[in-house]
């Protein structure tokens, strides 16, 4: 079930499915009970592609080198994580999901970061993501930055916090390229 759940917050920025589109997400691990990276399709619902889910529950998410995830082993909260989403995963990737079911070109979908239960009592202390998206490449040499003169480099969401209830809504970011 995508929405709602009293004790959880969560952030949605919509995206449309495009040939080529590459997004690109990366935080710290919440110091919450728990947390996931789920991308929905238009409709609501998760979805699969070869054999891979469009979910990742906490203690999946496998940490940046160098740091741990805290669902996984003991140690410090706000170790980093890094998720792709593509058009082009297959079973076995690790922090992969899929944009939408094979074949599909086109269509709207959701990428949904979910916290439930920050220890802190506040959802204001959660930190959110960065969510980097690319059309046409990998994004390797684009940084945090728009590169007009790399096609690759096709946008990048910059988020800012707004509130609705307990959910985490995206305002003020971004999209170019990708509607």
């Amino acid at each position: 079930m995508l929405l709602p759940d009293s004790n959880a917050a969560y952030w949605v920025p919509p995206f449309t499915v495009q040939n080529g589109l590459r997004i690109t997400v990366s935080g710290k691990f919440p110091d919450s009970r728990y947390f996931s990276l789920d991308v929905y399709d238009a409709k609501g619902g998760l979805l699969t592609d070869d054999d891979v889910g469009s979910g990742l529950t906490d203690y999946r998410i496998q940490p940046d080198p160098g740091s741990i995830n805290h669902w996984q082993r003991a140690g410090r909260t706000g170790g980093s994580y890094t998720v792709n989403l593509t058009s082009q995963v297959t079973a076995g990737q690790a922090d992969t999901l899929p944009l939408a079911p094979a074949g599909t070109t086109s269509g709207a979908g959701y990428f949904v970061y979910r916290v439930y239960l920050p220890f802190s009592g506040h959802f204001s202390t959660v930190p959110l993501p960065s969510v980097l998206a690319w059309l046409h490449g990998d994004g390797a040499d684009c940084g945090e930055r728009r590169h007009p003169d790399r096609p690759q480099c096709a946008s990048a969401y910059t988020v800012q916090r707004a509130w609705l209830g307990n959910q985490v809504l995206p305002v003020g970011y971004d999209v170019v390229g990708l509607r």
